[in-house]
């Protein structure tokens, strides 16, 4: 694979969306998602996928593909994306890969071995269990007397990949890093990478403002109806952030004002593990935004400037 592909990277409600389809007007593009919560149908306002208008000026895709009881990895993420990617460019456009979503980025463009066991759901449902028992920290604190390398890249927050990372050395008796080693991962692509941010207080501002808007927009409806067509609190795409304190607030549970205070809480911790993500991408790739027109007019001059 030889086609030049760029990402704009991100946390989450720092407006890579709109600086995408801006950049639009400069280069016939197409974006790929690059968000988890935005694969699944029917939770378009909670994972706040780009708007029938913005899908409508630039095409999008990896958008709304499955339903909420379906679970996708990073590799299965990466063989669709990459199919996408190369027919964006056999139509002669530019794939624009937009998101938040590091570690699918770190699949799609082969940074991940590929010598590791499949997914034991058993093995992962055991854990997730132990976690609502004892915490992702101390599923974390288990995963530093099993596996200390990996561990200490993890926050103790990240259950997913603690799970993961679990479920390799039980399996296999061995750490990640020996998987990786007998077999390095295998890099796919030539990208040209930005990462978007924007100043501390301002992004907190901006999580609050649009967890507030998707409240405005029926977000508790949209959960109400995902409940009603019978997927609950334990479908894997429910595990999107702030579903399951909606959940908690349509059934009576939880206010709604409370619950849109643990959502905006919940989005700033995970934005905040999104830019220790990002921080390997080198800091003269870092644009920090003001407005769509300043930001895109940065962006763009990053990614067209010579390697």
């Amino acid at each position: 694979m030889t086609v030049e592909i760029w990402a704009l990277l991100g946390p989450t409600g720092v407006g890579k969306t709109d600086v995408a389809v801006s950049l639009a007007d400069r280069v016939p593009l197409e974006v790929v998602g690059l968000d988890r919560g935005q694969l699944y149908i029917g939770m378009d306002i909670g994972t706040a996928t780009p708007s029938a208008a913005q899908q409508a000026m630039v095409p999008h895709h990896m958008l709304n593909l499955i339903t909420p009881d379906i679970r996708w990895d990073a590799m299965t993420y990466a063989r669709a994306a990459r199919t996408i990617i190369e027919e964006i460019h056999a139509r002669g456009r530019h794939p624009m890969v937009v998101g938040g979503t590091g570690f699918y980025f770190s699949a799609l463009s082969g940074q991940l071995s590929k010598n590791l066991p499949p997914r034991d759901e058993a093995l992962r449902e055991s854990l997730r269990a132990k976690a609502r028992v004892i915490g992702s920290g101390g599923l974390w604190e288990e995963l530093c007397a099993r596996d200390l390398a990996t561990a200490t890249r993890l926050h103790p927050n990240d259950l997913s990949r603690i799970i993961r990372a679990l479920e390799i050395v039980t399996l296999t008796g061995k750490p990640m890093a020996e998987h990786t080693a007998a077999a390095p991962p295998t890099p796919w692509g030539r990208w040209r990478i930005v990462v978007l941010t924007m100043e501390r207080e301002r992004l907190k501002a901006a999580i609050r403002r649009r967890v507030e808007a998707m409240i405005r927009a029926g977000w508790a409806d949209e959960v109400r109806g995902l409940l009603e067509t019978g997927f609950g609190p334990e479908s894997p795409g429910m595990a999107n952030l702030g579903y399951r304190e909606m959940i908690d607030h349509v059934r009576g549970a939880l206010p709604l004002d409370e619950a849109a205070q643990r959502i905006v809480l919940r989005t700033w911790q995970y934005a905040r593990r999104q830019l220790t993500w990002f921080r390997r991408v080198p800091a003269d790739r870092w644009v920090t935004t003001g407005d769509v027109v300043d930001a895109t007019a940065r962006v763009w001059r990053l990614l067209t400037k010579e390697a």
